[in-house]
């Protein structure tokens, strides 16, 4: 992942990935580059990461973000899909350019 826009250059920074089999997965307070994925069960993320890729076969995925991202990336096969972006003032917007649900290509 790299980052599309956007005042800050986190491609310096390590991807924190997370992958599992089975049962919830919840990450809290990152800041960094983050790639979750589960195949059975829930993710949560609740981050102020630049860049998110995060993918569930089967469960929910719900990422809250608490600064606008560079780039996201979402996808699931069978659940629901959530994004709770930051409020922004004035001119400034969320540019989730990444964002999609797969099978819309």
């Amino acid at each position: 992942m790299r980052p599309d826009s956007g005042d800050s250059d986190d491609s310096a920074l390590a991807i924190v990935a997370v992958r599992t089999g089975s049962g919830a997965v919840r990450v809290t307070g990152s800041t960094g580059p983050l790639d979750l994925s589960q195949d059975d069960g829930s993710l949560h993320a609740d981050v102020a990461s630049r860049q998110v890729r995060a993918r569930a076969e089967s469960g929910s995925v719900r990422l809250g973000l608490s600064r606008v991202p560079g780039r996201v990336d979402m996808g699931g096969d069978d659940g629901s899909l959530t994004v709770l972006r930051p409020r922004t003032t004035g001119a400034s917007r969320c540019p989730c350019r990444g964002m999609r649900a797969a099978g819309t290509g």
